[in-house]
């Protein structure tokens, strides 16, 4: 028994990852945007796996590249599951021998810190358009024998590097404005603020976006 409940369209998503899985699809990955509840997804499928028999013991991994996701990670999966032991491995956490270890991706790209986490099952990897760096890489081919996941907001980069080689499909997407209409998500409204004087012209950008340092 879990303590959280999914929407409808999460419910979806995990039968579209599990029903991947069954396919033979190695890696699969879901795109949900920004509020649609990723990590809760993510977090019933680590506990569905780890109740089946198909676990046999075995333990989940998910990857995070920045210490607020590690942590929201670590907290969802207790609010999911309470009985399943969740730890960290970032810096000089090192609690490697949990039912699922949230880790932070740098710190894995270290081979020792790396092989102090085994019997690995599944490898969940959040914000998954950051997978195609040589870092993830390392991770990746380590627990190559684990089922993967991926999810996030964009499967697209703004390097232009492709993520084809890294997941094998997008199993389940779910587009921002179907989710304002069923009245999970806040309708958008613009606000447009005018400075007559303002001139951009020579603020250089950067992946898009106007340089931080020049902007200001």
């Amino acid at each position: 028994m879990t303590a959280t409940r999914l929407r409808d369209y999460q419910v979806a998503a995990v039968d579209a990852i599990e029903s991947a899985w069954a396919r033979g699809v190695r890696r699969p990955s879901i795109v949900l945007p920004t509020g649609a509840g990723k990590t809760t997804v993510f977090s019933h499928i680590a506990h569905r796996y780890l109740s089946s028999d198909a676990a046999r013991g075995r333990r989940v991994l998910v990857l995070a590249h920045r210490v607020e996701l590690i942590d929201q990670a670590a907290r969802r999966i207790r609010d999911v599951d309470p009985d399943l032991k969740v730890g960290t491995v970032i810096a000089d956490s090192d609690e490697a021998d949990a039912d699922v270890v949230v880790a932070s991706i740098q710190t894995l790209s270290r081979a020792r810190r790396r092989e102090r986490i085994t019997n690995v099952g599944m490898v969940i990897c959040d914000e998954c358009h950051h997978a195609s760096a040589s870092t993830y890489g390392k991770v990746f081919e380590h627990f190559s024998d684990a089922q993967f996941l991926g999810v996030t907001a964009t499967m697209n980069r703004a390097d232009g590097k492709a993520l084809g080689k890294v997941w094998d499909e997008v199993s389940f997407e779910l587009p921002v404005l179907d989710l304002i209409k069923a009245g999970y998500l806040a309708d958008v409204r613009g606000i447009k603020v005018e400075v007559d004087d303002l001139d951009l012209s020579a603020v250089r950008t950067v992946r898009g976006d106007y340089s931080d340092g020049q902007l200001g």
